[in-house]
């Protein structure tokens, strides 16, 4: 029989061991402050004794939920090698098909939304599952998704890309018109969630799926003179230099 634990017990191990740490932290912290808190009364050696509790668990959350997602996205990008497969691997699971994946990975995601609600690692997992459901055919299920992940957040290191994805989802849908009128909207905000760069790459490529091809060659140009830097500019000149050399042809 082998001798490797299961990953069911290395997460037990793991809460037993928090937990023992946790209460050792507390209790050495306690003796190193002795004298202090002797001369204290009891309310306050509870509330110091609370608020350090606290900010101990609340580390520990965060390490568990990292943990969490983690594992989450190694089965996500976890390969597909058909027979042989070991889905069950807590270290490098592998999987027969894409699907079984999926859904393995959906789980894990959910089941970090759920132990870790108001975690940065809760709202990650939000943004992944999203992704899934695009990539099953399910636009209004990833449209939601990422909907609730902006609603919670605005300054999270996907709400930009997130943004730009739901973007996408609208022009898709037809709403190419919606999708312009927001982008000047947020050009025009004094508090942008995107890049002005990349609202204005968007802007431009919408308003030349539109044809409205006059506005989206001022849209590239606007992009390539006010940020030569943008990983966007060069592509942006050649594509107003395109579409005004379309128009005068």
């Amino acid at each position: 029989m082998s001798e490797r634990l299961s990953q069911k017990e290395i997460k037990q191990d793991i809460r037993e061991d928090e937990v023992l740490h946790y209460i050792n932290e507390i209790l050495l912290w306690v003796v190193n402050h002795k004298q202090q808190l002797m001369a204290a009364g009891v309310a306050f050696v509870l509330a110091i004794l609370g608020f350090v509790g606290f900010r101990q668990l609340q580390d520990r959350k965060q390490d568990a939920a990292s943990l969490a997602l983690g594992q989450a996205l190694d089965t996500f990008n976890a390969p597909i090698v058909g027979d042989g497969a070991d889905p069950e691997d807590a270290d490098d699971p592998t999987f027969a098909d894409l699907a079984s994946r999926d859904l393995r990975a959906k789980e894990l995601f959910e089941q970090v939304r759920a132990d870790y609600s108001r975690t940065g690692a809760a709202l990650a997992a939000t943004v992944h599952l999203g992704r899934l459901e695009l990539e099953a055919g399910n636009p209004e299920g990833a449209r939601q998704l990422w909907q609730e992940f902006l609603d919670k957040t605005d300054d999270h290191m996907l709400a930009a890309s997130v943004k730009v994805s739901l973007l996408a989802l609208d022009r898709d849908a037809g709403q190419g018109e919606e999708v312009v009128a927001e982008l000047e909207r947020e050009l025009a905000s004094k508090r942008p969630l995107l890049p002005q760069d990349v609202a204005l790459y968007q802007l431009a490529i919408t308003l030349e799926e539109l044809d409205r091809t006059e506005e989206a060659a001022d849209a590239y140009r606007r992009l390539g003179d006010e940020h030569p830097d943008s990983p966007y500019a060069q592509q942006a000149q050649l594509k107003a230099a395109e579409l005004q050399q379309a128009a005068v042809s």
